[in-house]
C-alpha cells in the first residue's frame, strides 16, 4: 500500500510539472516556417519577418510590423511592411528603421497561406522577443 501511496504521488508530481518553454513545439496545418526577427544596434532597429508553405502549390503573404511599448500599449511605429511569395519557397521581408531611446519594441509577423484561388487556409502570427533601447 506504502508502494502505491509513493507511486501515485510521483506520478502528480512530474504531470504538475511545466514544461520548459523551448521544449514546446508549433505545428501549423498549411505553413512550414515562420520566423520573426528583431535587433536593435546604434539607434536602428533590424526587422525581418518570413512565412513559407508546406506545398508548392500554395501562396504566402507576410505583413510585418514594428512595435513600442508606450505605457502599458503597444503601438505601431514605423507602418507595416508586406511581401507575397508563390510555391513552398515562401516570402521574406527585412527592414530597418530608426528608433527613439528609452522604450522596449517588438516585431509582430503575420503569415497568411493561401491556395491557388487566394483563399486563406492558415493565418499564423509571430512576436519577436521584446528589447529595450
Amino acid at each position: 500500500m506504502k508502494r502505491l501511496v509513493s507511486l501515485l504521488l510521483v506520478s502528480i508530481l512530474v504531470l504538475s510539472v511545466p514544461l520548459a518553454a523551448n521544449a514546446m513545439s508549433v505545428m501549423w496545418t498549411y505553413a512550414n516556417t515562420a520566423t520573426v526577427g528583431l535587433s536593435i544596434s546604434g539607434g536602428t532597429a533590424t526587422c525581418t519577418g518570413a512565412v513559407s508553405p508546406s506545398s508548392n502549390s500554395n501562396n504566402s503573404s507576410v505583413s510585418m510590423t514594428l512595435k513600442r511599448k508606450v505605457g502599458s500599449t503597444w503601438e505601431t511605429y514605423g507602418g507595416a511592411w508586406t511581401a507575397s511569395g508563390t510555391g513552398a519557397s515562401g516570402c521574406s521581408v527585412k527592414k530597418t528603421k530608426a528608433v527613439v531611446s528609452g522604450y522596449y519594441y517588438k516585431v509582430v509577423v503575420v503569415g497568411k497561406i493561401k491556395n491557388s484561388a487566394g483563399t486563406v487556409l492558415e493565418t499564423i502570427t509571430v512576436e519577436s522577443s521584446q528589447k529595450y533601447y
